[in-house]
């Protein structure tokens, strides 16, 4: 299987990071949730982290 990294947009055309695949995935086979681990703009917060 090969995919690709690209900017697009959401369902509701917000722009989105998209990873394509170049075969149909199913749910629970790799799982239903990725992430793209890379450093913050300044004006970001990490949602995993509470802070006070």
């Amino acid at each position: 299987m090969t995919y690709q990294i690209r900017t697009g947009q959401d369902a509701l055309g917000r722009p989105a990071t998209l990873l394509e695949t170049s075969q149909q995935i199913s749910l629970g086979t790799i799982g239903d949730r990725f992430a793209l681990k890379r450093e913050l703009a300044e004006d970001e917060q990490d949602p995993t982290v509470r802070r006070p």
